[in-house]
C-alpha cells in the first residue's frame, strides 16, 4: 500500500521525534520553537506561530513520514521536524510533504514569502533539492551545527503535490 499524505496532530509526531527525530535531546520538544531566521531565540514567534501545521504521511495506521510548519513573523514560516522512516526514505516522500506545507502555507497567507530551516548538515542535500538555499551557519543548538536555508514562496516554485 503506498502512503497517503495526511494532516497529524502534534500529539502524534511528538512521540516520533522524541524517540526518532531527536532521540538524545535533552531540552523539552515543544509544538513550535523560538528560533528565528536569523538564528536567535525570539519570543515574539509565540504570537505568530500560533496554529502550527503538522503533516504526514501514514501507511495503514502508521506514521512513515511527518513535518511541521509554523509562522515566523509576518512573511515567514519554519519547516521542522522532518523525519522518513528508513524504510521510505529516497521515496520522494520528505519533498512531497514540503510541497503540501507550501501549498497549504500559499493558500492560508497570501502574504507569505518565505518557507525556511534550520537544517543540520547532513541534511544540507536534501533541502537543496526541494529549492532551499543556503543562508548561513549557527552554532550553539542541539544537534549543530545547522544550515540556515530558505525557499522563496512564489508560484512558480511550488510543484504538484
Amino acid at each position: 500500500m503506498n502512503p497517503i499524505l495526511t494532516e497529524l496532530r502534534f500529539e502524534d509526531v511528538q512521540p516520533i521525534w522524541k524517540e526518532q527525530l531527536w532521540p538524545e535531546r535533552t531540552s523539552k520538544i515543544e509544538k513550535i520553537s523560538y528560533i528565528s531566521s536569523s538564528g536567535i531565540i525570539d519570543m515574539q514567534i509565540g504570537q505568530w506561530g500560533t496554529n502550527p501545521i503538522f503533516l504526514g504521511f501514514t501507511n495503514n495506521t502508521e506514521i512513515v513520514a511527518c513535518v511541521s510548519s509554523f509562522q515566523t513573523n509576518q512573511h515567514e514560516y519554519r519547516c521542522r521536524g522532518i523525519w522518513v522512516q528508513e524504510s521510505f526514505r529516497s521515496t520522494g516522500l520528505g519533498l512531497k510533504m514540503i510541497d503540501a506545507l507550501i501549498e497549504i502555507i500559499k493558500k492560508n497567507d497570501s502574504q507569505a514569502s518565505t518557507l525556511w530551516t534550520m537544517a543540520r548538515l547532513r541534511s544540507v542535500g536534501f533541502y537543496q533539492r526541494a529549492q532551499f538555499k543556503n543562508q548561513q551557519i549557527i552554532e550553539g543548538y542541539e544537534y549543530g551545527p545547522h544550515q540556515m536555508m530558505s525557499r522563496i514562496l512564489d508560484s512558480q516554485s511550488m510543484q504538484s503535490v
